[in-house]
């Protein structure tokens, strides 16, 4: 009887243990958790440069040809929301006269430069082109 509570003692620790891991791996990263680099940004600058610039403008606040690209300006429509989303919306429809014309890792370059411009901070890592791995990473308008 004392081995069946032990081991029923044991199994809830370890489930405890388990559920504290498994919370904090869904916690996830924001863009305020350095998730680009400054090598892949300045990438980014030049494809945004030759490519987006044209339709954007070159210091991202739009034109009247599409909005502003500046930090502010996308949390209303990405705000709360994976990266993955923003990334697959300039991969399937961007540049206009060539939507998915660039490929995945030129996208994310361009996005990596767009979170530089909004100022928010660079790390070691580059982000990630991969759709499972941007889905880590939520866009939050405010710093948590």
């Amino acid at each position: 009887m004392r081995f069946g509570l032990g081991l029923a003692a044991g199994t809830m620790t370890l489930g405890l243990v388990f559920g504290t891991v498994s919370l904090s791996a869904q916690k996830g990263k924001t863009q305020w958790d350095g998730v680009y680099n400054a090598d892949q940004a300045k990438r980014g600058r030049a494809v945004y440069q030759d490519i987006c610039a044209v339709c954007h403008s070159s210091n991202l606040y739009g034109t009247e040809l599409a909005p502003s690209l500046r930090g502010a300006a996308l949390t209303p429509r990405w705000g709360n929301r994976p990266l993955a989303d923003l990334l697959d919306y300039i991969q399937l429809f961007m540049p206009l006269n060539s939507p998915d014309g660039l490929t995945r890792q030129q996208n994310a370059d361009i996005l990596a430069f767009i979170l530089q411009e909004a100022k928010f901070p660079a790390g070691s890592g580059e982000l990630p082109s991969q759709p499972d791995l941007l889905q880590q990473i939520q866009f939050v308008p405010a710093k948590p």
